[in-house]
């Protein structure tokens, strides 16, 4: 079914504002909650997030081959969204639900729901983007949904950041663990109910992997061995995993170590309060322009290398002009803007990459790619964690003790990391053979076949 463009935009991004907060909750709240308020030991916070984050990794990996291989008759994406919406509201009530048990019960506890949540969500968020890329197969109609999908999800962080702790606080009374509960939980129904609106405004949308005689398409089958060897092993897959691993390393990097630049040469944490909420503010702005860089910068491509570019270039005049904490704020925030602008031009440009796969192979391979790009995200998380343990040891930081020589080595750790992996993203991005010509030439291919093969 051909679907109006903005009524599409709006169909396959709204649902997303839903979605938003369930990340977030997670990034922001969980290792507090842990330690003080579930009263694990730091010991027993490290084994769930990092033995959990592990798992999950490899989890994202799992849930792409189940969704490659399994094709229900009502459609290939749409069935998985109410029973794992449903699973993600189970997961998340354990994972921010202290029980009366010894650590080692508490820790297993945790890490379940923790597993179950993640894994729970890889289907949903694979889903929507496969549901989002059906209804939007032209290369700029692809970004302009992204920015829409982009937008709402942070407007919906943006939102629940301001109301979140004092929530938390109100609802858990003279028990904070129980606001942590509530909250928690509430976070997965309010994700859950974008998946019912997703799945029901998709109604029409055909994502089903089988022909008109309820048979397997031929392009659809496919062993565990091509998915590894179609998708992962090509180069475009490999342009793009490595820019997505230093994209998020980047940003991670970033997000969890501007406090110590604040803390140690800025001396000035209203400052960092002002950072914090701007940025969450110019995001939003910069999916809402993405639209219109994709005419100018000619492309998808060019959009998302670009945009991190530029977010690159203004981290590396902050590093220069580490001394001035007014000046670092304002270009870090400026950094931002262009940070809403490669992320809403990420996925589809993924899509971009599926297609060109698909090309290749003659085989559908977007459930198990969906998965993979999980996948680098969570590769993305290793490598950031990995870079700060690192790089505070390279500049002797002890918190106990801060030399005057570590803090002359924070600015480093903090803006001119993440602008080196902003960089080395940008290249590997940039050398993709995808620019928007050759994008529109492999969907016509595509459809061609899939055309001649319903045909026969």
């Amino acid at each position: 079914m051909k679907i109006n463009t903005n009524k599409a935009d709006f169909l396959g991004a709204f649902p997303a504002f839903f979605m938003g907060a369930l990340a977030y909750m997670e990034n922001s709240f969980f290792a507090i909650f842990l330690t003080n308020y579930a009263m694990l030991s730091t010991k027993g916070m490290g084994t769930v997030t990092s033995v959990g984050s592990t798992l999950i990794a490899f989890a994202s990996l799992v849930s792409g081959v189940l969704m490659q291989k399994i094709n229900f008759k009502s459609g290939k994406y749409r069935p998985w969204l109410i029973p794992m919406g449903l699973l993600i509201i189970v997961g998340r009530y354990m994972q921010f639900t202290k029980i009366d048990a010894p650590e080692n019960v508490l820790v297993i506890w945790f890490m379940a729901g923790y597993l179950i949540s993640n894994f729970a969500f890889s289907f949903t968020t694979t889903s929507h983007g496969a549901l989002c890329g059906a209804m939007a197969t032209d290369p700029e109609h692809r970004v302009q949904m992204g920015a829409w999908k982009m937008g709402f999800g942070r407007l919906m962080q943006l939102l629940f950041s301001l109301v979140a702790v004092n929530m938390i606080a109100a609802l858990g009374g003279d028990n904070p663990a129980r606001g942590y509960s509530i909250v928690g939980t509430g976070n997965a129904v309010l994700h859950f109910i974008g998946c019912l609106m997703l799945f029901l405004v998709t109604k029409n949308v055909n994502d089903a992997a089988r022909d008109e005689k309820g048979q397997v398409k031929e392009n659809a089958k496919v062993s565990i061995w091509e998915m590894i060897k179609y998708s992962i092993f090509n180069k475009c897959t490999i342009l793009f995993m490595i820019a997505s691993w230093f994209k998020v390393g980047s940003n991670i990097v970033l997000a969890m170590t501007m406090a110590y630049y604040y803390t140690y040469i800025g001396g000035n944490m209203n400052l960092f309060t002002i950072y914090l909420t701007a940025t969450s503010f110019v995001a939003i702005a910069g999916s809402v322009i993405t639209p219109f860089l994709c005419k100018l910068f000619k492309g998808t491509r060019n959009t998302y290398s670009g945009g991190m570019l530029v977010y690159g270039l203004l981290l590396l005049a902050a590093f220069f002009l580490k001394g001035n904490v007014l000046v670092v704020t304002i270009l870090a925030v400026a950094a931002q803007l262009f940070w809403g602008v490669y992320m809403s031009a990420e996925q589809p440009l993924f899509l971009a990459v599926i297609d060109y796969t698909e090309n290749k192979t003659g085989k559908d391979l977007r459930a198990f790619m969906l998965g993979l790009n999980t996948f680098c995200i969570k590769v993305g998380n290793i490598i950031a964690t990995t870079t700060i343990a690192v790089a505070l040891g390279a500049i002797g930081f002890d918190a106990a003790n801060v030399t005057e020589a570590a803090i002359k080595g924070i600015p480093f750790v903090v803006l001119g990391i993440p602008a080196i992996y902003a960089f080395i993203s940008c290249t590997s991005s940039r050398l993709l053979p995808l620019p928007d010509d050759e994008i529109k030439r492999l969907r016509q291919e595509n459809e061609a076949r899939q055309a001649a093969a319903k045909a026969e």
